[in-house]
């Protein structure tokens, strides 16, 4: 691999101090809360580890120095000083190597990042991994200092201590640096020298360490003669030096300054889930721990109230992230990446007119999920469907020559588009206490008219009309958008405020173009007949009661969908008795322009509605229609004609 950017010597050494003024800092601050706390949890223990992995070498120089100090102040005796910072150092400098030379599927040129699943479980592995190092050498430095070992209850709990805190205090530095943008310290390709120690497999220097911190404890745990505990000993620590010299990957990149990145939470929706996990898991940890120390928990090995402290924060965090990395692997495998592949394919194949991802690969990369069961299934078959549509009439156009043919091309690419989503299988709701019809006439220029039902659960319908602003294909695959919208926030139990202000906030979020799109949403409880509504900058729907009185659901008008973001809609509500109709519609009804006579108008559309109330609602809905289309008479047609009628009958009853 070659550099990048000439080696700056004196950049070097400064990005080297201020790594370990940083560490020193982190790592005294821990250690003095660390005493502080009323039980002796011992935090402080995973600094090394955690500093180690994420600033490397000068890192492992700062917590030495802070170790020392301690020491010193603490009067430690001057041969353990001596043994404890070769300690502190191998530990600190340990988890650094295991990531740059164990890939665990992960790509070992990359520092330390949550981003995906298997980073966080490699992240894990080397933090238990490096947990079980710290026990064994700093029993071995306590055995050869008071000439016994012996592995307690002790030296588990402080290994939990360990895994835990690594763990916690790892994903939350880890996190909270990237969203800073403060620089990792990564192998640089000035370093890299290519010797024997690149012929030699990977495999060879794992057995080592499995050797180093297995067998010594074996043995000693087996035959604990003090005669065996200084040259075991030495041999463990020679054994960790040859792990500490496998070859790690370099980065060709400039000294001075190794920013990832910014850590946002606009980022992939895994990455946003994985820093939910690790807030829950330190509070799930925080709260065992405090109810193990005020004795809600009992203590399990009558080792007293610290231990007890101890051992269940520390189980508890490494359960809980076991768990969950499970539950991020499906999230990941099943709904995260998935998304991610439809989401990029799509945005690929619009981008640069195809340019950048051809028909073929979309709709391979579409295909990928299209067998799925889920609702990512349903979006890449439709996805499917609508790529090699919108290709054919692509192809069409492209053969056109002259600019109204392709116009008129791509207002009937709209139409299409816009009457293959209006849906006509009214039959689906049948039995469900309700009769429902409607119908859509395209104007010449298409606009992004729209009605949809659908059933939220077993007793509540919901009944839409909406009015994209704009013609032509923009509208009607805002159109589109908007439908898919309003169908995955109509959740059970959600009121229409709760839904349109959902749909608000995700048009906003992506809405370039400034579109909005007027949107009347009720949700009918086809048992009762109460229906709650809002409406969002749409015209008012009227009720027609089987009284043979009319009445227009009026209300404070709300800003329509796609305005502004942050927008609160109002619920009201109205009861529908057996009989009663409710009649949807768009401007483009009421705005029904005659040469003669002037707009269709409201006044004409609720004495038409009553005078057919008698009819069956597709009667009703095609006399409406054919009444608008008689009244414009030879005047051009410039808006979409669409009518959606709903008749409450009550469940159990049956009426055509």
């Amino acid at each position: 691999m070659e550099t990048t950017t000439a080696f700056d010597r004196r950049a070097y050494l400064q990005r080297g101090l201020r790594i370990i003024l940083t560490a020193m800092v982190i790592s005294a601050a821990v250690t003095v809360v660390a005493e502080s706390l009323p039980v002796d949890l011992r935090p402080h223990l995973a600094v090394s580890i955690v500093l180690g992995l994420v600033f490397g070498p000068f890192a492992c120089l700062g917590v030495n120095i802070v170790s020392l100090i301690t020491n010193v102040i603490n009067d430690v005796p001057p041969e353990f000083c001596a043994l404890d910072l070769v300690t502190v150092f191998t530990i600190a400098y340990f988890p650094y190597r295991m990531w740059y030379s164990t890939s665990l599927g992960c790509d070992t040129s990359s520092p330390p990042s949550l981003t995906t699943v298997r980073d966080v479980a490699k992240f894990m592995a080397i933090m238990v991994a490096s947990s079980v190092v710290y026990t064994v050498l700093y029993n071995l430095t306590y055995g050869m200092l008071y000439g016994t070992f012996e592995l307690a209850y002790d030296d588990l709990v402080i290994l939990m201590s360990v895994i835990s805190f690594s763990i916690i205090f790892g994903m939350g530095l880890i996190v909270i640096f990237r969203y800073m943008g403060i620089a990792f310290y990564v192998p640089h390709d000035h370093f890299k020298k290519h010797d024997s120690r690149d012929s030699v497999p990977g495999w060879a220097f794992d057995l080592t360490l499995f050797v180093a911190v297995v067998l010594a404890p074996a043995i000693l745990v087996t035959y604990p003669q003090s005669a065996i505990l200084y040259p075991l000993t030495a041999v463990t620590y020679a054994l960790m030096f040859i792990v500490l010299l496998k070859p790690i990957t370099a980065m060709a990149a400039d000294d001075s300054r190794q920013h990832i990145g910014k850590y946002t939470f606009n980022g992939s929706l895994i990455e946003r889930i994985i820093v939910i996990f690790v807030v829950i898991g330190l509070g799930f940890s925080l709260i065992s721990g405090y109810a193990a120390y005020n004795g809600v928990l009992s203590d399990l090995f009558d080792h007293g109230r610290r231990l007890s402290t101890v051992f269940y924060m520390g189980a508890t965090s490494l359960a809980f992230f076991m768990i969950a990395l499970l539950f991020l692997k499906y999230v990941e495998t099943r709904i995260s990446n998935p998304l991610g592949g439809i989401s990029e394919a799509a945005r690929n194949f619009v981008d640069g007119s195809h340019q950048t991802m051809s028909s073929k690969e979309t709709l391979e990369e579409y295909g990928r999920y299209t067998d799925y069961d889920s609702e990512i299934g349903v979006l890449a078959r439709s996805l499917t469907d609508m790529t090699r549509d919108i290709e054919a009439y692509t192809e069409d156009i492209r053969n056109l020559n002259n600019r109204e043919q392709m116009y008129l091309a791509e207002m009937s690419v709209a139409a299409t588009i816009q009457t293959s989503l209006i849906p006509r299988d009214f039959d689906r709701v049948s039995g469900k206490g309700v009769n429902l019809h409607g119908a859509m006439i395209p104007a010449k220029y298409v606009g992004g008219d729209l009605y949809d039902f659908f059933m939220i659960d077993d007793s509540h319908l919901a009944v839409v009309v909406a009015d994209v602003s704009g013609k032509g294909v923009p509208a009607a695959m805002f159109m589109a958008v908007t439908k898919a919208l309003l169908e995955e926030c109509a959740r059970p139990g959600s009121g229409p405020e709760e839904v349109l202000s959902r749909v608000n906030t995700d048009i906003c979020r992506n809405n370039d173009e400034s579109m909005f799109v007027t949107c009347w949403f009720g949700i009918i409880d086809t048992v009762t007949g109460r229906m709650e509504f809002c409406n969002a900058g749409h015209g008012a729907p009227l009720v027609v009661r089987t009284e043979g009185e009319v009445e227009f659901l009026r209300t404070r008008p709300c800003m329509a969908l796609g305005g502004m973001d942050g927008v609160k809609y109002r619920r009201e509500t109205t009861e529908l008795h057996p009989g009663d109709r409710l009649v949807l519609y768009t401007d483009g009804v009421t705005e029904a322009n005659s040469d003669y006579h002037g707009f269709y108008g409201e006044g004409r559309l609720a004495e038409k509605a009553t005078a057919d109330a008698g009819k069956s609602i597709s009667e009703e809905v095609s006399s409406i229609v054919e009444d608008v289309i008689a009244f414009t008479g030879d005047a051009e047609q410039f808006d979409d004609v669409t009518l959606f009628i709903v008749e409450y009958i009550g469940q159990g009853s049956s009426r055509s």
